[in-house]
């Protein structure tokens, strides 16, 4: 299993143990309902709830430190350590070229083990006693989940948060985080997208985690498929420990469909996707992104041959990309010389280099460069995702919350062992992450 695979699983594992976590650890209480708009209608943060020292601009030459939490010990080390090398060699590179408005960026991780009850600690002092800036890419949607009261009560930026968790980029209610990955909602309504294209007015069967994961799949699907004329005829739901889901195939199945989406992560998605093919079914299956990690379709042959994911991310292999070729010299020039870069290192690298951008946007507003304008300036977004198969990087505050919305459909090809992409890139750029307020 490579480390984009790994990667995928790690995500959503916590989604799948302690999906709950990430909405009662959430209050609505405290800075999290500071936000508004300006004068001219543009979506805001306030610090009036806020420490004194979250709208005080950084002294001259002051280092502006970056906290990060990651597994960098334990059975998921093998992705923390990846992910803040990437982030080290992207602020190296940052700090080169003078650094953000004189100011070097400085990456200071902890090891929480990807245990949440090791993350507040470890996020208290990097925010009490390390003073960090903001917080960068926490992975995990418990462990994001368990410190985001302290980045609002802190008015500390969480950004781009590890968790595909839709509440996670939610200014309306929680201005002070926003999320790295697609969001759930965001690949459910792609699906609807390529159908719409590829099977117009296609019969579609469903099978959903039966947590809060999968109710955001449900949804994002059921509002798109109804939106582009596709029909929904039947819908199942699974514990993620589910020992057997024969029953549920049996009646999606039953249902004649002709598209299968399988909503679902590693065993149980390993699971449903056999127990499709022993039912003889022959349409299209497509999975979510945290299924198709390369451990999974190899070792279910011919009942994952044809199946689709939507992918993201360009992979750190393909050395004719330029994007590709630039990270593994920036990796050669800035790096600890350690092991070999992976797609971790690159999530990693693009991470930083995205918060980058979002700090020189921040350090040429009004105040300079302070925490508020950080998260304003990253609620306001006009920058790219480094190495991405879309690359636009978006926000516009509730109007448009999410920064990932384009991606391109892969499918499994059993006989090569290989993904391959299948149609064009699918944009939902500013179509999927709006909110009320």
């Amino acid at each position: 299993m490579n480390s984009y695979g790994r990667l995928r699983t790690l995500i959503t594992a916590a989604a799948v143990a302690a999906t709950v976590t990430a909405c009662s650890n959430t209050s609505d209480g405290g800075a999290a309902g500071v936000a508004g708009t300006d004068a001219g209608g543009a979506f805001k943060v306030s610090s009036k709830a806020c420490p004194p020292d979250a709208a005080k601009a950084l002294g001259k030459g002051e280092t502006m430190k970056i906290g990060t939490t990651w597994p960098l010990s334990g059975p998921y080390a093998a992705l923390g350590l990846p992910f803040v090398e990437g982030a080290k060699v992207a602020f190296a590179k940052v700090n080169a070229a003078g650094g953000i408005d004189g100011h070097d960026l400085q990456l200071d991780p902890k090891d929480d083990g990807y245990d949440p009850s090791k993350t507040l600690p470890a996020v208290t002092e990097l925010v009490q006693k390390d003073k960090v800036f903001a917080t960068l890419g926490q992975a995990g949607t418990p462990n994001v989940a368990a410190v985001q009261p302290l980045h609002e009560q802190t008015c500390t930026p969480q950004l781009f948060v590890g968790s595909g968790a839709p509440q996670f980029s939610d200014p309306a209610k929680h201005p002070w985080t926003l999320v790295g990955p697609m969001a759930y909602t965001t690949e459910a309504q792609i699906w609807a997208d390529y159908l719409a294209e590829n099977k117009p007015g296609a019969k579609v069967a469903y099978l959903q985690l039966d947590n809060d994961s999968g109710q955001a799949y449900a949804d994002g699907f059921t509002a798109a498929a109804k939106e582009k004329g596709l029909t929904i005829v039947a819908s199942e739901k699974a514990a993620v420990d589910a020992a057997s889901v024969e029953n549920q195939a049996t009646n999606i199945l039953a249902a004649k469909p002709d598209v299968v989406i399988l909503m679902s992560i590693g065993s149980s998605c390993a699971k449903a996707l056999g127990a499709v093919a022993a039912g003889g079914f022959k349409g299209q299956i497509i999975t979510a992104y945290t299924c198709s990690a390369p451990d999974i379709f190899p070792v279910l042959g011919a009942a994952a041959d044809g199946a689709l994911f939507v992918d993201v991310s360009k992979q750190v292999t393909d050395t004719s990309d330029p994007d590709i070729t630039q990270f593994l010299a920036d990796v050669d020039k800035y790096g600890s010389g350690g092991d070999k870069p992976n797609d971790t290192t690159l999530l990693g690298y693009r991470y930083g280099l995205l918060l980058a951008d979002t700090a020189k946007a921040a350090a040429a507003m009004d105040g300079g460069l302070t925490r508020v304008n950080l998260m304003n300036a990253a609620w306001h977004l006009d920058s790219k995702w480094f190495a991405a198969v879309g690359g636009a990087a978006k926000t516009d505050g509730t109007k448009d919350a999410y920064a990932l919305e384009t991606g391109q459909m892969l499918g499994w090809d059993a006989k090569s062992q290989k993904f391959h992409p299948v149609g064009d890139l699918l944009d939902r750029e500013g179509k999927t992450g709006s909110y009320s307020g």
